[in-house]
């Protein structure tokens, strides 16, 4: 097993003369214990900056009611994973050195050498213990980017909910968002960026039928007022009242010129309706419009000419 050389080596190190003796295997803790100074070893000689890295634990599944295992991880992917390449580099190789053998690298990966070192060595332990929930955070945030990454970043794999509010909560925290390599961070921001444009189609909905539903009130209150006054019109008086309706939507339809240029030119195709048909009275028409209206999707451009004339032509006769 390529840890053994760390029990003999400290064993050695408490030795007899050139004896080697129970005692001294017994004063290192055995296995354990020699695992564990080895890594305290390798983690005093690294710098500060690499310290922080806690590069171990992207080597460690994070069990959810199961047991902490060991991760193989690709290289390439580790480095991904973390935000200094060279850091990371400079780290593993010093777990994965002659005199520690901690780390375990060749063509296919990186991966803690045995298992036992997760229970073995109290500092890989407290840093599990101490931010479980943050690290399974990380952890599903990690492979859920990666999972985006694969898919060819497909808006469909994006965080939302319950879910995005969670990562963003904990990358919030000092240090967390730090931590991330570039393709988490990537991830993070579209998922909010796509988080704040569903958001903003939601408000352009709401804004949309509130407005059409005024538009609408104000309509059929002047067309079902003009409908009362056409039994005793003549054709010129029931022609001004098409136009005075007409002109009511033109005005609300400049209103909405700036913010909802959509609904503006649904309106001005009211408009034109009122004042070509010179048959204000019919209510249930302008009613129809605006539910056609209010079923368009955010952005789509309204076919405004067909509508009008689609229900123009369903209400002749009505």
């Amino acid at each position: 097993m390529p840890l053994r050389p760390c029990s003999p080596r400290a064993t050695w190190q408490r030795r007899e003369s050139d004896l080697l003796t129970v005692a001294g295997y017994t004063g290192t803790g055995g296995i354990r214990g020699a695992l564990a100074a080895t890594a305290d070893r390798v983690m005093a000689e690294l710098d500060e900056t690499a310290r922080r890295l806690a590069l171990l634990l992207r080597l460690v599944h994070v069990g959810e009611g199961t047991d902490d295992t060991r991760r193989r991880v690709p290289r390439d992917q580790l480095l991904g994973e973390l935000p200094s390449a060279a850091e990371v580099s400079a780290v593993l190789d010093a777990f994965a050195a002659d005199d520690a053998r901690l780390i375990t690298m060749d063509g296919e990966g990186v991966e803690i050498t045995h298992e036992a070192l997760l229970h073995a060595w109290p500092t890989l332990r407290s840093w599990i213990e101490v931010d479980r929930a943050g690290l399974l955070v990380e952890q599903h945030l990690v492979q859920s980017a990666q999972a985006w990454q694969r898919d060819r970043r497909d808006p469909g794999g994006l965080y939302r909910g319950g879910r995005l509010t969670l990562a963003r909560e904990w990358a919030a925290e000092p240090g967390r968002r730090e931590g991330l390599g570039p393709l988490a961070v990537a991830f993070l921001d579209a998922s909010v960026e796509l988080d704040l444009a569903e958001h903003q189609a939601a408000r352009t909905r709401t804004r949309r039928r509130t407005a059409l539903s005024a538009v609408l009130a104000v309509l059929l209150a002047v067309a079902l007022t003009a409908s009362v006054r056409l039994a005793a019109a003549n054709q010129e008086t029931r022609k001004q009242l098409a136009l005075a309706v007409s002109q009511s939507a033109l005005t609300k339809s400049d209103l909405l010129a700036d913010s909802d240029p959509v609904l503006s030119r649904f309106g001005a195709s009211l408009a034109t309706f009122f004042r070509t048909s010179g048959r204000p009275e019919n209510a249930n028409r302008v009613r129809r419009l605006f539910e056609l209206g209010l079923q368009q999707p955010d952005g789509a451009e309204l076919d405004l000419g067909k509508q009008v004339a689609d229900v123009s032509g369903a209400s002749t006769g009505a």
